[in-house]
């Protein structure tokens, strides 16, 4: 073992294995990533599979190093599986929102932004960021640390919610410290800029029957003057309705193991993809 890397250290270098990447190697049987950072780290790799390593590093993550994934992951443990586990409930990792990026989102009557910031990440972008989900969300939310929370508190818009994870014994709890509160107004440019041309053109049609008699140059445009002046919450509806027939997997979440659900949210992995996963990390470590 290599002595001069502190806790802290060695979990970032964990971190990089819970990746689309090292998704991508161990469907197709490979497990260089991983064999790599074991070789390196771990004295005794004997009678320990790539799944038991795995779930052990996630658990070191928690301890040493609560990291951007390790948040989202916690979320969507504790709060979509517990709290929003009806039929119509959908989630997104990694949602475009004009020009930011939301970590977390959720539809199902309402919609949810989570954005999360670590104790090692920059709050430079948090308010614009928190502005531009302000926009298109119903509820909008800052996940943070305990510690987090008391150096953004001050500055956060007045309607948005705070959650903060703590860790407590072998498992991080949430606590909501405040609620968000709900906007049911959509900015019409913001749902524009968000969403994929396909989308815009079937709330269009779902609101007025048809679409613009107009070349696909001009077609954004007139597209976005027609929702401007379309009754608002209609607009809403119809964007919940175009959001929830994208592709993915949130009703197979809890067949998940734990530690990997939030990159089964990133890499929208169906359950049969799962299932392989799990069964080529399910072989002993190579020593």
């Amino acid at each position: 073992m290599i002595e001069t890397y502190d806790n802290m250290a060695r979990s970032r270098i964990y971190s990089s294995l819970f990746s689309r990447r090292v998704v991508s190697e161990v469907l197709k049987g490979q497990y260089t990533s991983i064999d790599k950072i074991c070789n390196f780290f771990e004295d005794n790799k004997e009678q320990r599979t790539y799944y038991e390593y795995l779930s052990y590093l996630y658990h070191f993550m928690m301890r040493y190093y609560r990291c951007e994934y390790v948040f989202k992951n916690e979320v969507i443990n504790k709060i979509l599986l517990r709290h929003f586990t009806n039929q119509d409930t959908i989630s997104f990792s990694e949602f475009h929102v004009d020009q930011s990026i939301a970590d977390l989102v959720m539809f199902n009557g309402i919609s949810r932004a989570y954005e999360i910031k670590t104790d090692y990440d920059s709050d430079k972008r948090l308010i614009h960021q928190l502005t531009d989900y302000n926009k298109l969300f119903d509820k909008c939310y800052l996940v943070t640390s305990s510690d987090g929370y008391k150096k953004y508190a001050k500055e956060l818009p007045d309607n948005i919610g705070i959650i903060t994870f703590e860790h407590k014994g072998n498992s991080l709890v949430h606590h909501i410290v405040k609620e968000a509160e709900l906007s049911d107004v959509i900015d019409i440019p913001t749902l524009m800029r968000s969403i994929r041309a396909v989308e815009y053109k079937s709330i269009v049609k779902d609101l007025y029957g048809s679409l613009p008699v107009v070349s696909e140059f001009d077609m954004f445009e007139e597209c976005e003057k027609l929702l401007a002046n379309a009754d608002n919450r209609k607009v809403r509806a119809s964007f919940m309705r175009v959001i929830k027939q994208r592709k993915t997997n949130t009703q197979s979440l809890k067949q998940f193991d734990h530690c990997f659900r939030q990159l089964g949210v990133a890499t929208n992995m169906t359950l049969n993809e799962y299932n392989s996963f799990i069964n080529n990390l399910s072989i002993p470590i190579k020593i």
